[in-house]
């Protein structure tokens, strides 16, 4: 399970970095005119690589609109396909009747492949940090602060690397194999706070998820939600203590040895 985790997470990955690795985002400093296609002649880049690479983020490119992924997909698998009739069946030799259907069947999987990879080179998915994250975190003393998530290792730390910040040295995630339960239990930040040397109940938990808010507040700390992710009326009766639009409207401040937080509603 945990290796069919992570091949699922580098393609989430993948479709991130398409854009700007062989998309139009790719254009801006390329001098290239025409975005990657199948069809083009460019190298067709895999679906799950190894190694997903971080990309920066490219200044968009401005390109006619087009048709629903839906119907793209439709159009190529319709246009590429095997026709049905092209596919003999030898009865008398079972050996040459699988190898008839196996090769249709492969150029069909090839297509459909491929259909996918223009899709995820056609919308830019980019990693992108959301605002006041970074001065948040950068504000906050380094053993201080911990990442609790509902996101596996690969997706967790590939998501961070990619928007230039490094994961701290507690950052727990979906496949620990401590935990007993997720979000909404209280244990990621349960483990967290054990983890940092503190009780939960000491700690303040930014959370933009129903199941993470109501993990938060069951763990005893002090829950600010934040509306990044879901719309105020999905997650203002989940019992978080404050309920800002973003992190910019959180500061926070070393007095001593403690932490004060001021939030701005």
């Amino acid at each position: 399970m945990d290796d069919e985790v992570e091949k699922f997470e580098q393609t989430i990955l993948y479709f991130a970095d398409a854009y700007n690795l062989h998309g139009p985002g790719s254009l801006v400093n390329s001098g290239a005119t025409t975005p990657y296609s199948p069809s083009s002649g460019a190298t067709t880049p895999a679906l799950t690589p190894g190694h997903s690479a971080p990309s920066s983020r490219a200044n968009s490119v401005s390109m006619p609109r087009r048709p629903s992924f839906a119907t793209r997909l439709t159009n190529m698998l319709t246009l590429t396909s095997v026709p049905e009739q092209a596919v003999r069946v030898v009865e008398e030799d079972e050996d040459e009747e699988f190898r008839e259907y196996t090769t249709a069947n492969d150029k069909t999987e090839k297509h459909i492949v491929e259909a996918w990879q223009l899709e995820a080179a056609s919308v830019d998915r980019s990693v992108e940090i959301l605002p006041g994250v970074k001065k948040l975190m950068d504000s906050i003393p380094t053993g201080q602060y911990a990442v609790a998530t509902s996101g596996a290792k690969t997706y967790a730390h590939g998501c961070m690397t990619r928007v230039g910040i490094t994961p701290p040295a507690v950052t727990i995630t979906a496949d620990d194999k401590r935990l007993k339960a997720g979000k909404p239990a209280p244990d990621p930040f349960l483990l967290a706070a054990k983890c940092l040397g503190y009780e939960a109940s000491k700690c303040v938990v930014f959370e933009d998820s129903p199941s993470g808010i109501r993990a938060g507040v069951a763990s005893g700390a002090t829950v600010v939600a934040v509306c990044t992710s879901h719309e105020r009326s999905k997650i203002e009766n989940c019992g978080a203590h404050y309920i800002i639009d973003n992190m910019e409207h959180i500061r926070c401040d070393k007095e001593g040895d403690k932490l004060k937080f001021t939030v701005t509603l």
